[in-house]
């Protein structure tokens, strides 16, 4: 979850609910509960922008807890956005064998 928005299934989940079930009711949240509008007029797949949810979603925490919440949605989006994964790995195996035959023809230090 990094970047300036948030996906139905992002928000639906912040709220503990089921994607279906924000689509069908976020009008009510927003004319009730003044629940933020998603974003490009509502379009299918609906998006949210990220500080207005959480803002709304921490409306009643006090100051302190407010600056805490903020800084672990930090943190984790921070460690979301470190990527390990196949491509990394077949970076590194290029970068390997391109080392390899750099180096292939130099002697080993045991050969020295």
């Amino acid at each position: 979850m990094s970047g300036p928005t948030l996906s139905a299934a992002d928000v639906a989940d912040e709220l503990g609910r089921s994607t279906g079930w924000l689509y069908d009711n976020w009008r009510r949240l927003a004319k009730k509960d003044r629940f933020p509008h998603p974003l490009l007029g509502g379009a299918v797949p609906m998006t949210w922008s990220r500080a207005q949810v959480y803002a709304w979603l921490d409306r009643d925490l006090p100051r302190e807890q407010r600056i805490a919440a903020a800084a672990i949605r930090a943190a984790e989006a921070a460690v979301a956005g470190v990527r390990h994964g196949s491509r990394d790995e077949t970076r590194v195996a290029e970068d390997r064998a391109d080392l390899d035959q750099k180096y292939a023809s130099l002697p080993a230090e045991s050969d020295a």
